[in-house]
């Protein structure tokens, strides 16, 4: 018959001297476990780097242990012999800092130095002498204890266990009585910590990095544009002067009928039609509009293309009509391509600024579940009320451009934006629906290829989808306001955990209302909690 009990995380840390004590640890928490654990439905689980750590960027080697395992243990056993550790950014060694940041925390720490004889040739003076000088630090604290043969400490570490935690059954079965197993409360966060107050702010997301690159791309067009020397309009390969692609009607499919005889009578009575060839009207008004946003006038000449032709064909096939080619110097038909380049890269640095623009009008709160109670919890489910017209659902946020849209579709990407990234304090809502894989690269076809408009719109339902994986609230409506629900699979005591996402407000309620209901508490919990903008 399944049983409902609690885990304890126990930290195992050690300077690298210290090895055989590590394996009687993990012995010793095994025999507890073996002999009260079963009978009063608790386990101790060891916590050691060497098992419990994974390779990860992005932070100093100390920082990240801290995150993934050392931050969550709900007590530690620490022992130094003659070794004191490597130096951290903040503290002499990776040891001390675990022991400092555990007992700022108010866990319990487990603490033995080692008086076993070592030869004193192996003893490293400088790293023995900051032991002693550790070791003299906290003599008066009464939290560690000192052995001198392997045995003494098995036998000392069993007895500690078994007092510190046998306690803690023996308080939990008479608190059980009268008070709740587990203590769940919804809090906000100010400078990375739970308070007990929503702290809002105005969104303030501007991605520098890919702007400066964008604008760095785009002076370096307008370099090369201007560097291009484009002669006075003459006749040019023996082209006639150009007439305005207006003047012509474009080749219809009806064509098509008459098309194997065509081929029957020759090719060469397809005469191409030629065109003065000139930027598009709506890749001159985006270039302008960057320039006009930068507070810079337009370089003279700038959409001059000298006696530059485009030529499109009459042909049309089943496959569609011949795209236009272009007749003129190197020079020309560089400029005009690099103008297009430069229609691309100021189209996207003005839909990057629109969209963030946009989302930046909007006002954030992380919000938070914590379980600041004895015991786990579990199947938790949550209900927070907002008024009418406040809170930002997936429809409500600003839609990416065609140019940035690739880009924004990215699960990483968007994850990064709309959710609340893991702390020393605060756990990462892990349960989003599984739904989002790579799609694997196909060789695509040039004559099945997406059309422009189509690649865009899929690349919109995965954006979309992607924020509402984020997003994974239920939403319902009632006379007072809107209910927003979402569930916790499970949370272990003296944790907490972010919401899936940071709430979007298009402008912040003076109080949100919130109810907690979860599987180890009979009673619905709720509270109010204020919200504001200092």
């Amino acid at each position: 018959m399944p049983r409902i009990g609690v885990i304890y995380d126990l930290l195992i840390s050690c300077p690298g001297d210290v090895t055989e004590e590590v394996d009687i640890i993990k012995k010793v928490v095994e025999s507890f476990n073996r002999m009260f654990g079963s009978l009063n439905n608790i386990s101790i689980n060891t916590k050691h780097w060497s098992k419990d750590s994974y390779p990860q960027s992005g932070d100093k080697a100390q920082e990240l242990l801290n995150k993934q395992f050392v931050s969550d243990c709900d007590a530690a056993v620490v022992v130094f012999w003659t070794r004191f550790g490597t130096p951290t950014d903040k503290y002499q060694s990776g040891t001390e800092e675990e022991i400092e940041e555990m007992l700022k925390m108010g866990k319990q720490i487990f603490m033995y130095f080692s008086d076993k004889p070592r030869n004193p040739s192996d003893i490293d003076s400088v790293q023995y002498k900051k032991v002693k000088a550790f070791r003299e630090k906290y003599k008066d604290r009464g939290i560690y204890h000192c052995y001198e043969d392997i045995s003494e400490f098995e036998r000392s570490l069993l007895n500690h266990l078994s007092l510190y935690f046998l306690n803690i059954i023996t308080s939990h079965n008479i608190d059980s009585k009268s008070s709740l197993p587990s203590r769940l409360i919804m809090q906000g966060l100010k400078n990375g910590k739970p308070v007990d107050i929503l702290y809002a702010k105005q969104c303030a997301i501007w991605p520098v990095e890919w702007i400066v690159f964008i604008e760095s791309n785009i002076e370096a067009l307008f370099g090369e544009i201007s560097k291009i020397d484009i002669l006075e309009a003459k006749q040019v390969n023996g082209l006639p002067n150009g007439k305005e692609e207006s003047d012509y009607d474009k080749p219809t499919i009806p064509a098509l009928v008459n098309l194997s005889k065509t081929i029957a009578l020759g090719m060469a009575q397809f005469k191409p039609n030629i065109f003065n060839a000139s930027v598009p009207e709506n890749a001159k008004t985006t270039i302008l509009r960057y320039l006009e946003e930068k507070g810079r006038e337009c370089p003279q000449g700038l959409f001059d293309l000298g006696n530059l032709k485009k030529v499109r064909s009459t042909l049309v096939t089943p496959l569609g009509v011949y795209g236009p080619s272009f007749e003129g110097t190197e020079d020309e038909k560089k400029k005009y391509d690099k103008l297009m380049e430069l229609w691309t890269a100021t189209d996207k640095h003005l839909q990057i600024t629109e969209y963030f623009s946009e989302l930046n009008k909007l006002f954030i709160i992380p919000c938070i579940i914590s379980n600041v109670g004895k015991s786990f919890d579990e199947d938790i489910d949550i209900k927070v009320r907002f008024p009418y017209g406040y809170i930002c659902k997936v429809e409500d946020f600003p839609i990416p451009g065609n140019e940035i849209i690739s880009s924004l579709q990215e699960y990483t990407i968007v994850k990064k934006i709309f959710t609340l990234p893991e702390s020393l304090h605060v756990e990462e809502f892990s349960n989003y629906p599984n739904t989002t894989f790579p799609i694997p690269y196909l060789p695509v076809n040039p004559l099945f290829k997406k059309s422009a408009e189509k690649e865009y719109e899929e690349n919109l339902q995965e954006y979309r989808k992607n924020l509402e994986d984020l997003f994974c609230y239920r939403y319902f409506e009632d006379d007072d306001g809107i209910v927003m629900t979402f569930n916790i699979p499970y949370l272990k005591q003296n944790t907490r955990i972010g919401f899936p996402s940071l709430l979007y407000f298009k402008k912040l309620p003076e109080f949100i209302e919130y109810e907690i209901c979860s599987k180890q508490c009979p009673e619905v919990l709720t509270g109010t909690l204020k919200v504001t903008d200092n």
